[in-house]
């Protein structure tokens, strides 16, 4: 069996209407971005953000990553998930031919309203996908009139 070495330039473009030339030579830059180490962070899972009228739903992507490689922190208004994904052991002896997956670590931060109630947020793992629930709390606007002069 023959393996082709992952294109990502032939993915994004149709392959016969550019020049193979310049698709080997983007390929080669976009392989040297993924190669690149920025902030320590080696890839950013996918996520989706939904709201209903009680809370707001962030569920992100983490296939194959066990919960213990996971954290979920509230730093001021911010919702910071973070871990690792760990493909390959010391002691593994397979012959890789394409890896398509991303392993180390990784790093998510959302950005929290207002209303949210920080000190009740609800996280869970199942199935590689990490629910988290930020219940709304009702604002509190303090009305005050004010005597005019």
């Amino acid at each position: 069996m023959k393996f082709l070495k992952f294109n990502p330039a032939r993915e994004f473009f149709f392959e016969n209407s550019i020049p193979s030339q310049f698709l080997h030579s983007v390929d080669g830059l976009i392989n040297q971005q993924l190669n690149k180490v920025e902030n320590d962070f080696h890839f950013t899972p996918r996520a989706d953000v939904t709201e209903t009228e009680n809370a707001y739903n962030v569920h992100v992507l983490l296939p194959g990553i066990k919960k213990e490689d996971v954290s979920v922190e509230v730093l001021k208004n911010k919702l910071v998930i973070s871990g690792e994904r760990k493909l390959r052991t010391e002691n593994d002896t397979r012959k890789f031919h394409t890896v398509e997956s991303f392993e180390g670590k990784f790093k998510r931060v959302f950005h929290l309203t207002e209303n949210i109630d920080k000190e009740n947020i609800e996280a869970k793992m199942e199935d590689g996908i990490l629910s988290i629930e930020l219940k709304k709390v009702a604002n509190t606007v303090e009305k005050t009139a004010v005597t005019i002069k």
